[in-house]
């Protein structure tokens, strides 16, 4: 019988404590807390081969998981395939538990996320669904990655404000070509996130203030805004001192205007069509920092008239157009 690196008995009890919780029931241990490292025995033909020993309240019971697999988790969907009644999980190269992609037609998930997920990479992509039952109520304080989780969901425009995303770092492409989304995330807590790569590019509609995030770790900006063509939030109060790319970040940003002259940026060694097409910005952004670029090409590429030499950085490389 072979051990499933994967699942431990204490996973088990963590877990059931989640369901417990609802119901009141705070006191869920196992019998023999000596095993909680153990190793869960995969159980391909779900024969009831594991048993976890538990008390509850000083009573003892036991728990069977049916099928176990090695190193993932099956999804089980409803007959109609329109809701998930078991999210599916594995384990992948760099050792992320990614959550399994969510097929495009689901209206609805369980309430609880695993606890074993460290990853939603890809989740909701392609969905063609506005709003998915119970994914607001997701705890995603386990989360590291979010990349793509929306990508290209057309018609996705969900509140989904109280996520947790305290422990994420990688938020590259999440609303990618989400054209329909529009709901505010100025509450997350972003201070982890190095990643933003793409974030809203191509988020047609998207259009919020995002002033109280805290962006200490940022350092990949590229293409964020690309193509948000409503997007004026206020992003003033951001920290970029760690950002290295604004490659493309705000073109075709055509609403994009808001005071961003404070920014530190004395990391950024690119700055290629940063705002190229961006045809309403106009501040002036002479106080930036930008002794350590070096790639300064459509940096304003078709607003020259708005954002014209007096505005400019003190480039030491000159802007060339395409």
């Amino acid at each position: 019988m072979l051990l499933v690196h994967f699942h431990t008995y204490k996973d088990v009890v963590d877990q059931l404590l989640v369901y417990a919780n609802e119901k009141g029931l705070k006191d869920i241990t196992l019998v023999d807390g000596l095993n909680e490292n153990e190793h869960l025995k995969e159980d391909k033909e779900g024969k009831w081969q594991n048993i976890v020993k538990l008390k509850l309240y000083g009573s003892d019971f036991t728990f069977k998981p049916k099928k176990v697999l090695k190193d993932e988790v099956e999804t089980i969907y409803s007959e109609d395939k329109k809701i998930v009644k078991q999210i599916g999980y594995k384990k992948v190269f760099n050792k992320d538990i990614k959550i399994k992609k969510i097929t495009e037609l689901i209206e609805e998930v369980p309430v609880h996320l695993p606890l074993k997920i460290t990853s939603l990479s890809k989740a909701f992509s392609e969905s063609k669904i506005k709003t998915v039952r119970n994914l607001d109520k997701w705890n995603t304080k386990n989360i590291k990655s979010m990349l793509s989780v929306f990508e290209n969901a057309k018609t996705f425009n969900q509140d989904i404000s109280n996520w947790d995303t305290s422990n994420v770092t990688n938020m590259s492409g999440m609303f990618k070509d989400a054209a329909q989304f529009n709901q505010s995330l100025n509450e997350w807590k972003v201070h982890n996130v190095v990643e933003m790569e793409d974030m809203f590019a191509g988020a047609s509609s998207f259009n919020q203030n995002l002033n109280k995030w805290k962006t200490t770790s940022l350092e990949n900006m590229k293409q964020m805004f690309w193509d948000a063509s409503k997007f004026n939030g206020d992003i003033s109060t951001w920290d970029v001192s760690k950002v290295k790319t604004l490659y493309n970040t705000f073109a075709d940003a055509t609403s994009f205007n808001q005071d961003i002259s404070n920014w530190i940026t004395s990391n950024v060694t690119i700055m290629e069509g940063t705002f190229s097409r961006a045809n309403k910005f106009s501040y002036s952004l002479i106080k930036w920092n930008v002794g350590k670029v070096t790639t300064t090409k459509d940096f304003n590429k078709g607003i020259q008239s708005i954002l014209g030499e007096d505005k400019l950085p003190k480039f030491t490389v000159p802007i060339t157009y395409s």
